[in-house]
């Protein structure tokens, strides 16, 4: 269980961009059975767009007009927008087309990607996935490892992407194919996301079945667990949903620092008002940087 190094960046949708391309995926390959990309896959990607990230974050406007466009405030929509940025405008892919759904005779189906790697011409349908998951204490069963509310769960997740990597083999996504001129693509699964462990088990962490040796994690309290942060000082952030996708290392100049009561107030605040979990970060300064050494949820 690690946090994956990344490259750091100023902007911070450059960040959830390069977080979204490199870090490690959140299970093994073959995990329920699915064509899962693995790690090496990802690194690779991050090194061959290193120098197009480095430009980007010099310049972003392209990335925020496109993000602002896509009203992609849920996080696995705003994960495909990040994706479908990447694949729109990278040197190394072609985006054929994307949120692809299909009606035909009371069937339906749908499928995130198809992309073309202009590297070998290679006909790619991918699927993505952005979960945080919230394990129950020392299980690796996958039903035990649930959102951050309560809804969905890690083995839910597994046997609907089961469905949807298969839709080009059916009688409506051959149709598809057929219409559009596309010879059948290959497969992948592009599974990102972190596993949240009870904050008392982190000692000796227990990871749901074919989690990826190096997925990223965090941990969970209750609202009524929350005490225990109280006499702490000044180190916690309350990330709102836009900036949960990549590790925090980025400047001070708009966000507020809170000690453990501040924390506490905020959160309670937080949950009363919107009646879901809320993500805190720890943080350490350099400079003007704050750093990112661990994140949480608060859940009910």
């Amino acid at each position: 269980m690690l946090l994956h190094a990344l490259p750091i960046f100023k902007n911070p949708d450059v960040a959830a961009l390069a977080w979204a391309m490199g870090s490690a995926p959140l299970v093994k390959e073959n995990c329920g059975e699915l064509p899962i990309i693995d790690e090496e896959w990802c690194d690779h990607q991050l090194a061959l767009h290193l120098d197009w990230l480095k430009k980007l974050d010099e310049n972003p406007d392209d990335l925020k007009t496109f993000l602002m466009n896509e009203d992609s405030t849920l996080l696995g929509k705003r994960f495909e927008s990040l994706l479908a940025y990447w694949f729109m405008r990278s040197p190394h892919f072609e985006l054929i087309s994307r949120n692809i759904r299909f009606d035909q005779s009371g069937a339906t189906g749908e499928a995130d990607f198809l992309i073309r790697e202009l590297v070998d011409g290679e006909l790619i349908h991918l699927e993505a996935a952005c979960k945080y998951y919230i394990g129950k204490p020392y299980s690796p069963n996958r039903n035990a490892w649930v959102g951050p509310n309560g809804f969905d769960s890690l083995q839910l997740k597994i046997e609907k992407l089961r469905r949807q990597i298969n839709v080009f083999r059916t009688p409506v996504g051959k149709n598809y194919l057929h219409e559009h001129h596309l010879e059948t693509p290959g497969r992948a699964v592009l599974m990102k996301g972190y596993f949240f462990h009870p904050l008392g088990e982190l000692s000796m962490p227990v990871a749901p079945s074919d989690a990826n040796r190096h997925y990223s994690a965090g941990w969970y309290v209750t609202r009524n667990e929350l005490s225990v942060f109280d006499g702490d000082p000044a180190q916690w952030l309350v990330l709102p949903k836009h900036r949960w996708m990549c590790p925090f290392h980025f400047s001070d100049h708009d966000v507020s620092i809170l000690n453990g009561r501040e924390m506490i107030t905020t959160v309670l605040q937080e949950m009363n008002l919107h009646q879901k979990a809320v993500l805190v970060i720890q943080v350490t300064r350099e400079g003007e940087l704050l750093h990112e050494t661990s994140r949480g949820f608060i859940i009910k």
